[in-house]
């Protein structure tokens, strides 16, 4: 039976029912009941039982049950798949934290973080062109290409004025080619053909004239454009760095470097590595096949929480439910159980407390202590638990993860205590009495408690050692 520290003593139902029956029997003339005394048992008319207030040490426990387990277990895997092509480790070898563990085909890998290195030395070149602000050619060149400009435009109206000054040329010469056709016509040495092919040759003639004007023009507003053009960008380059411009130098540099760190992590995630020192469980995978990718899952650690436990390199998640995973880690040096307590000894139990686990297959007891005591409980056919870790202070030998043990926590001592049986005390609502003998009679004396403990309950006032026991003296 579970005991506990509590400021008044319970009573079974069982102890209440025998109390109705004592009464019965002691109306009808004889009966038995507790009474306490200093030293012997005494006989009345009526059958007394009776106990001495005695002295000692008394401890109250919580006991439970569980199945032994690794503080630290993990559920070890790849983050992205490939070919496994190397294994560095064996059920049952012991490892180191961040002891290679295995390997998969890196050379994707490595190619993408030579190309993302790359990448990142251009986009800080880059910004380092930026904020060094125009240089001394970059402002050679731009006065070249203001004056290249600005000699296409001279060029350009050039052209356009030739054009003009040609189809004025041209439409004189055609004008004149026309009249002496038609004066030829008139004397009656030429042909009205020969004045339609004149006018004809006028008309392509200008036609050809006008496109070329055309042409000069476009070609002229061109120049003009570019040049503007060139005088701006070569003022922009005079006034530069602005902010926008380092602003948007330095975006590409931060873009750059996080990719090259992306990269990186995924090369670092083709080697696997233990996440922390243990034994090797299992490994699930040889070299040749695909492995990683796996879903992950949560960890156990000390103190009976759940959570991630990721690895240096590679992705190691740890877990305690042992679900599939490429290589399953245990560290054995440190073992723990989580036990049910109940609802009503749960309240006694401490982080820190001692507790004795006891290895159910050989009854072997190995000292423990409370390192954690869960606050949520849990609801089973209307019985609340909470569950209570103890991590053992030394691991037995032969001991093996799984193994079934019983727990007895202990919640409470007191040396040099005074000790009474737990039926000799009556607790009604905040009150407690015991029975005593006092000159021979029977005399109910109100006590305080302390621990009930699994022998008895303690008397901290109220009684002491030596009571008189029935019909005697001291």
């Amino acid at each position: 039976m579970t005991k506990r520290e509590c400021p008044a003593v319970k009573r079974p139902p069982t102890f209440w029912l025998n109390t109705g029956l004592a009464a019965a029997l002691l109306a009808a003339g004889g009966g038995a009941w507790y009474t306490v005394q200093g030293s012997s048992v005494a006989q009345t008319t009526t059958t007394s039982r009776t106990s001495t207030v005695r002295t000692g040490t008394l401890t109250a426990t919580v006991t439970g049950s569980g199945n032994l387990e690794s503080a630290t277990s993990s559920t070890v895997d790849f983050s992205s798949s490939g070919t496994l092509t190397d294994v560095y480790v064996t059920a049952g070898q012991t490892v180191k934290k961040g002891q290679k563990l295995a390997r998969i085909d890196s050379a994707a890998a490595e190619r993408s973080l030579a190309s993302a290195k790359a990448s990142l030395l251009s986009a800080q070149a880059a910004y380092a062109d930026t904020a060094d602000g125009e240089s001394a050619s970059q402002r050679k060149r731009d006065e070249i290409a203001v004056s290249d400009a600005r000699s296409a435009v001279t060029k350009a109206t050039s052209a356009l004025a030739t054009a003009r000054s040609t189809r004025a040329a041209d439409l004189e010469a055609q004008n004149a080619l026309v009249a002496a056709a038609q004066a030829a016509l008139a004397k009656g040495t030429g042909t009205a053909a020969a004045v339609s092919a004149a006018k004809a040759t006028r008309t392509s003639t200008l036609a050809k004239d006008d496109e070329a004007i055309t042409s000069a023009r476009s070609a002229l507003a061109s120049a003009q454009d570019d040049y503007e053009l060139q005088k701006l960008s070569a003022a922009e380059n005079a006034d530069s760095p602005t902010a926008a411009d380092l602003a948007k130098a330095r975006s590409s540099v931060a873009d750059a470097q996080a990719a090259v760190d992306e990269a990186q992590e995924t090369l670092d995630g083709t080697t696997l590595v233990a996440p922390h020192a243990g034994t090797v469980l299992s490994v699930s995978s040889d070299v040749g096949d695909t492995v990683g990718s796996s879903s992950g899952s949560s960890g156990s650690s000390s103190g009976g929480t759940s959570s991630a436990a990721a690895g240096s390199t590679g992705s190691s998640t740890t877990t305690s439910t042992g679900s599939s995973g490429f290589i399953e880690l245990a560290d054995l040096t440190v073992l723990r159980v989580t036990a049910s307590v109940a609802e009503a000894d749960a309240a006694d139990v401490e982080k820190g407390q001692a507790a004795t686990v006891t290895l159910s297959a050989t009854d072997t007891e190995v000292a423990g202590t409370v390192t954690a005591v869960s606050v949520s409980g849990t609801t089973s056919s209307n019985v609340v638990t909470y569950p209570v870790t103890v991590t053992l202070d030394e691991v037995p030998d032969g001991v093996r993860l799984g193994a079934s043990v019983s727990v007895s926590i202990t919640t409470g001592s007191a040396e040099d205590a005074l000790i009474v049986p737990t039926s000799a005390v009556t607790t009604i609502g905040n009150r407690s009495t015991v029975t005593v003998l006092d000159d021979g009679a029977e005399k109910s004396v109100t006590v305080q408690v302390g621990i009930e403990g699994d022998s008895g309950v303690q008397i901290t006032s109220g009684l002491t050692a030596g009571q008189p026991a029935p019909g005697g003296r001291p």
